[in-house]
């Protein structure tokens, strides 16, 4: 167990990476790469010392380090470990690095000491600034040349193997090691689903989904690597992803989409919005269209979104571009101010709460923008959400299901959504059955459910605030629809009395509703729920 501000046990780190090479082997081997499956076999084979040692380099920032920092209390001899890792071929010492990651390893005043003419006139100036002078003046070999008198440097043989690891484990490239500390600090807690079926059931598939993600993961170096483009937009344009990697080829080119509008190169950004088959795509090829002069083919694609939009911002969007004051209207009320404040949503609460202050009722509100609702709609549907679908849950550490923003989500579970919804049609029921899942799965990771709003609120107090029948309405129209409303809320929420409140949106000078918040205004008045634009506006 980890105790906080304590040394964890000495085989803390290596029973975490245990953990995860026996469950990768046990669900990936014979799908993934031999390189890979050869690399857990050899570190399963590896004694303790040596486990210990590399658990601990897979948690920190690597590929590359100073071997004068392995020492660990819990190695009883880092030398002969790191020597049986190399034999492994899971380490290896003083190979080729790129230059770069060296002299991140080691001191200014080193720099200064290993090239001492490039560093020359810049003394004063921070590491980056020296960083870069050497790698101007020196080749990658006449700089490891230098800096192996300073510096003996190990480097993980195959990190991508590592990285690939952590994506069968986690399911995602956001997750890494530091999972467990949280967890075991008791920071975060996770949902305990079983685990019916792995994530890829296939070579082929688990191939197609890491060529997904190198390619997305290029489309954040664009700035480094500007050549890259026209190879990536190919690739990502020419090619059909299978449907489950559909999603992360869609953020892949909205990323390149915006990359290339910001450089004004409107052809690529074309192309790519053209590949993507989610909003706001259809937007970005209209916006670009008509800044470029091709106004028929601009109003050909509005035409379309007209016809069958994708999302209710692409519909909010089609009525209103080109049609000042077209579409929902929502109501709108002016706050004067002399002056921008820094925080125009705080100000703006401070000052609607101030104004009630000598009514009988007291009011009180938050900035919750979309937590607020979306905690609710976590909590009431927490047993449809966590269902054991196949396929849904395929490692311990989820916030919830694969497909949670896919239309899939609602198609899957239908008669469990209807179910949940009938046993909570009466208000009692439904009040009874918030309280006991908040209750039961209090601080649970939950996508959906911001667990510090109910602990500065109290679900009670908002419940109070909302009324059953309007937590009703809300979270049954948002979990049918989370792929295209889960943004967008009021930054306001203010309670005015039992059942009495309202949302609002608060806006500076020049800020302007987006789509999204316009979709939801409207919602709110389709509902019967007061909801307005609260807009700031300077008096001099």
């Amino acid at each position: 167990m980890l105790v906080a501000k304590q040394p964890a046990p000495e085989n803390y780190y290596q029973n975490n990476v245990l953990r995860v090479v026996e469950f990768v082997l046990e669900r990936y081997d014979g799908i993934a790469p031999a390189a890979l499956v050869a690399d857990l076999r050899g570190y399963l084979q590896a004694s303790q010392d040596s486990q210990r040692l590399f658990a601990r380099l897979l948690t920190r920032k690597g590929p590359v380090f100073d071997q004068g920092t392995l020492g660990y209390r819990e190695v009883a001899d880092s030398e002969a470990a790191l020597a049986e890792l190399e034999d492994r071929n899971l380490v290896r010492s003083q190979g080729p690095i790129a230059a770069d990651l060296l002299l991140n390893l080691i001191l200014k005043d080193q720099l200064k000491v290993a090239f001492p003419l490039a560093c020359s006139g810049l003394r004063t100036q921070p590491k980056p600034a020296l960083v870069a002078a050497i790698l101007h003046q020196y080749s990658d070999e006449q700089i490891r040349r230098h800096l192996s008198t300073f510096l003996s440097w190990v480097e993980i043989t195959s990190p991508l193997h590592w990285q690939i690891v952590k994506i069968l484990f986690f399911g995602n490239g956001r997750q890494d090691w530091s999972v467990f500390v949280r967890q075991d600090l008791d920071q975060v807690r996770y949902a305990r689903v079983p685990l019916t079926q792995a994530q890829f059931d296939g070579a082929e598939r688990l191939e197609a989904h890491l060529k997904e993600r190198a390619w997305a993961g290029l489309s954040y170096r664009l700035d480094e690597y500007p050549q890259l483009l026209p190879w990536l937009v190919g690739q990502c344009c020419d090619t059909a992803p299978a449907p489950f990697n559909q999603p992360l080829r869609n953020r892949t080119l909205h990323r390149l989409g915006r990359w290339c509008e910001r450089s004004g190169l409107f052809d690529f950004a074309l192309a790519v919005y053209g590949a993507a088959t989610t909003p706001p795509a259809r937007e970005r090829v209209v916006r670009i269209l008509s800044k470029t002069g091709a106004r028929a083919a601009a109003e050909a694609v509005l035409d379309d979104i007209r016809r069958a939009p994708l999302s209710a911002t692409e519909a909010v969007f089609a009525k209103r571009f080109g049609q000042r004051n077209a579409g929902f209207q929502p109501k709108v009320e002016v706050m004067d101010i002399e002056t921008v404040p820094p925080r125009v949503e705080d100000y703006a609460l401070q000052e609607i709460l101030a104004a009630r202050a000598d009514c009988a009722q007291q009011a009180w509100g938050m900035h919750s923008e979309n937590a607020l609702v979306k905690t609710l709609t976590g909590l009431l549907y927490w047993p449809v959400i966590f269902a054991p679908v196949p396929g849904a849950f395929t490692n311990p550490f989820q916030l919830g299901p694969h497909d949670l923003f896919e239309d899939s989500f609602v198609s899957l579970r239908a008669p469990a959504l209807f179910e949940l919804e009938q046993q909570t049609a009466d208000d009692a029921a439904l009040l009874d059955h918030l309280d006991q899942v908040a209750k039961a799965h209090q601080g649970t990771a939950n996508h959906l459910v911001s667990w510090g709003l109910i602990e500065q609120v109290g679900l009670d107090t908002i419940l109070t605030a909302m009324g059953p029948a309007n937590v009703r309405q809300l979270c049954s129209f948002l979990i049918k629809n989370l792929a295209d409303y889960r943004r967008g809320f009021p930054d306001l929420f203010v309670a005015y009395g039992i059942g009495d409140f309202e949302f609002i949106e608060v806006k500076g000078p020049n800020d302007q509703l987006q789509p999204g918040q316009r979709a939801w205004l409207q919602q709110f008045s389709e509902m019967g729920m007061r909801a307005k634009v609260l807009r700031l506006q300077l008096t001099a």
